[in-house]
């Protein structure tokens, strides 16, 4: 099977040589690397240049940036393999053999989608799991399981069918557009083969552990927006959404309490946490109890008198 490597590319002049070289190392050749400029400002762009004058299989788009969403939807728009695989620019492949194992999976199995692990560097010890509530076995299942998980969003860990995937699953955003992309996919989706092993390394970004920190009202508004269209258009795992917009709205209560924004702006964010609990409000305490640890109840019951 013919293999597409969707990469969005934005400022990512210091990662390109390592990504490119970890996809070029492969064993398995049937692949096709399509790379889409987002309006970088650095020299990413002319480095991407270089490689699509090397090797016929790389091609490189360009245009002003537009955020992730758009950009991976340019890039699946000129793909022409039989699957999808992601990758982020600062990332790369696991190892030289993971387009082999993705090609074998899929043509010993009738899925429709691949979950895999990653590992993180510098902290490489760390697996970061693609099912990140739930237990699910190495294998092949009915996307009915998923229903008691809570699936990672990025689309790096995940390996699609071009026939399957569609442009509006696409949307305009810089925040949790994957996980619109993913859930929509899964909507569709019948079967899908869980590999409890990493095929992909993300360059974990350092972070912000300040407890007095702002936090950004329009991201996190933005998010819950999209944990509601999703709400309104899935119907195989209202469960698992329900899962994910518990999980979010405890966070975000913590952060509401955390962080030293304006009244105002708190007052905002209680509002769209008010509506983002219309989601899961009948079956909270069942969820607390049964998929998160059991200090979540009393957490949910004291923060809903607040929130």
């Amino acid at each position: 099977m013919k293999i597409s490597i969707v990469i969005p590319v934005y400022n990512a002049e210091k990662y390109i040589d390592d990504l490119m070289k970890s996809i070029l190392n492969q064993t398995y050749l049937n692949y096709e690397v399509i790379l889409v400029n987002d309006g970088s400002t650095d020299n990413s762009y002319d480095l991407l240049k270089k490689y699509e004058s090397k090797y016929e299989n790389i091609k490189v788009f360009s245009h002003n940036n537009v955020g992730p969403g758009l950009t991976r939807k340019e890039g699946f728009t000129k793909a022409t393999g039989d699957l999808i695989l992601f990758v982020d620019s600062d990332d790369k492949l696991y190892n030289e053999d993971v387009l082999k194992k993705i090609n074998e999976i899929f043509m010993d199995n009738e899925i429709d989608l691949l979950l895999y692990e990653a590992k993180q560097i510098p902290d490489d010890e760390k697996k970061h799991t693609t099912i990140y509530k739930g237990n699910v076995a190495r294998g092949k299942h009915n996307i009915d399981i998923l229903n008691d998980c809570i699936v990672e969003g990025s689309l790096v860990m995940k390996v699609f069918k071009r026939e399957k995937l569609k442009l509006d699953f696409f949307i305009d955003s810089y925040n949790f557009e994957d996980v619109y992309t993913t859930y929509k996919y899964l909507n569709i989706s019948k079967t899908f083969y869980y590999l409890n092993e990493p095929l992909y390394i993300i360059n974990r970004k350092e972070d912000n552990n300040s407890l007095t920190r702002n936090i950004d009202i329009c991201r996190i508004i933005s998010a819950i927006n999209i944990i509601i269209a999703i709400n309104q258009t899935t119907t195989k795992l209202n469960s698992s959404v329900e899962l994910m917009a518990l999980n979010y709205y405890i966070y975000n209560v913590k952060q509401l309490f955390n962080t030293n924004e304006t009244f105002e702006n708190k007052k905002q964010l209680r509002k769209k946490l008010k509506e983002l609990r219309t989601i899961f409000d009948k079956n909270a305490i069942y969820l607390c109890k049964n998929k998160f640890k059991k200090k979540t109840v009393y957490l949910y019951r004291l923060v809903r008198i607040f929130v």
